[in-house]
């Protein structure tokens, strides 16, 4: 295996390559910060593009684009608290809710905590490589921008799955490598950048305030093209704010948000392929577990406060 990945990173550690990547990482940080833009987007953008290159060369770029895309995202995210695409918002959401959890000082957050910035970038970076797994394996996309990468994938005559690392086994380990080169990448970009989000967040808030408002604006309506949308992010912001006047975690109300729809559509087709029993959820073992892991998780802070007490 470490020779394979040699060979891939042969491959990679190529002028063209290495220049193919640097493009792609410039164009997934625009297309990740720009507001109605997203790592999906800008694959599709550029895809068509690419038809022309070799199949690894071409591959190459899309990767480093989409993984950039998510750093993009977070760029806008942390500089001026707005998050214009999805970027990996339940990973993220998460990483930093845990994190939190587990500090020793939890009132740190959500006013600049080192700590509170790097577990959901950590994970909002890391779901790009978990996104990949199921279609490098299965040909399965793990999200809509792996989605578009299957159509990359095919455009070069590359089908996804079991086979693919015993028919194409030199794209896969050059993806592998063409990962570190994109990361490496991020950093410089992302090192040369700071005077620049340095400069934004020293805006006065009479000028941060309108941009944020007009970004999220732009965001909002460019994800649909439905102005019922703005409306919609317009009364959650201000639910928002009277949730955090109030003392109110915001971070549940969003994980419901962003998981309520596939917790419904998923239960839906359950009950479908049951005939509308709810007994299927008790008899598979897979579900029976998440269903008790869910229970504890709910039944944990109870317990924990309860011991915390007593102490």
């Amino acid at each position: 295996m470490l020779d394979a990945l040699l060979i891939g990173f042969q491959l990679v550690l190529t002028p063209e390559h290495l220049l193919l990547i640097l493009a792609g990482t410039l164009l997934g940080v625009f297309a990740g910060a720009m507001p109605g833009l997203s790592s999906s987007v800008g694959l599709a953008i550029v895809l068509p593009f690419t038809s022309a290159l070799p199949p690894t060369t071409a591959i190459l770029m899309l990767v480093a684009l989409y993984m950039a895309a998510q750093y993009g995202v977070s760029i806008t995210a942390i500089v001026i608290g707005v998050i214009p695409g999805a970027g990996a918002t339940i990973a993220s959401l998460i990483a930093w809710n845990e994190e939190k959890r587990f500090s020793k000082t939890p009132e740190a957050f959500g006013k600049g905590a080192l700590r509170g910035v790097a577990a959901p970038e950590a994970a909002n970076n890391s779901s790009v490589g978990a996104a990949m797994i199921p279609l490098l394996t299965l040909g399965i996309p793990g999200s809509a921008s792996t989605a578009v990468l299957l159509g990359g994938l095919m455009l070069h005559g590359i089908s996804p799955g079991p086979l693919l690392v015993t028919e194409h086994a030199e794209i896969v380990y050059a993806i592998y490598a063409g990962f570190f080169v994109a990361v490496l990448c991020m950093f410089v970009v992302g090192l040369l950048g700071i005077p620049l989000w340095t400069r934004i967040i020293s805006l006065p808030t009479s000028t941060l305030t309108p941009l944020i408002l007009g970004i999220s604006i732009i965001g909002s309506f460019a994800s649909r093209g439905n102005l019922f949308d703005v409306w919609l992010m317009l009364t959650f912001g201000v639910l928002g704010h009277v949730m955090l006047r109030c003392g109110l975690p915001l971070v549940p109300a969003v994980l419901g948000l962003v998981l309520g729809g596939m917790v419904e559509a998923n239960y839906r087709r359950a009950l479908a392929i049951s005939s509308g029993s709810h007994i299927t959820f008790l008899t598979s073992p897979i579900s029976l577990v998440i269903l008790l892991l869910a229970v504890a998780s709910f039944a944990a802070p109870v317990v924990r406060r309860k011991i915390m007490k007593e102490k």
